[in-house]
């Protein structure tokens, strides 16, 4: 790290921790839900929605839809917890705390709001911030 620091400088780190984020660390260590290892390995969605639609604020319920409607196969692979949580609940729960939260707010990407008193529950918004467009660039 300190090698890092004095020749490329916090610009250099950067990616490298984006990197091992991604690759090797489990985003599921610290919800202690279900793995679902699929929603880290669709994290260019992700991007790419909030690319897209990241410019004004959206719910998280919006990029929950956007999610399930690509990848519905998810709400059979993924179990009920109880009563209280149907696979539904689970991935929405998921996503938004595992890819909203835990990834693209951990590394600046965007900024995240809460809706109402109660995140859980109401949920919360986000909106892309200038990082996110300098560090992600789809050529097609």
């Amino acid at each position: 790290c300190c090698k890092l620091l004095v020749e490329p400088g916090l610009p250099g780190i950067y990616p490298l921790l984006f990197r091992a984020f991604v690759r090797k660390y489990n985003w599921a260590y610290r919800d202690s839900m279900c793995d679902i290892l699929f929603m880290q390995h669709s994290f260019l969605f992700t991007l790419s929605l909030l690319k897209r639609y990241g410019g004004e604020w959206q719910s998280t319920t919006f990029y929950e839809d956007k999610y399930l409607q690509a990848f519905p196969f998810l709400l059979k692979q993924v179990k009920p917890i109880g009563d209280y949580f149907p696979a539904e609940k689970v991935v929405r729960f998921a996503y938004r705390g595992r890819c909203l939260e835990g990834f693209a707010r951990f590394f600046g990407l965007v900024e995240s709001e809460s809706i109402g008193n109660d995140p859980y529950s109401e949920g919360s918004r986000v909106r892309k911030l200038p990082l996110l467009d300098q560090i992600v660039q789809f050529h097609l």
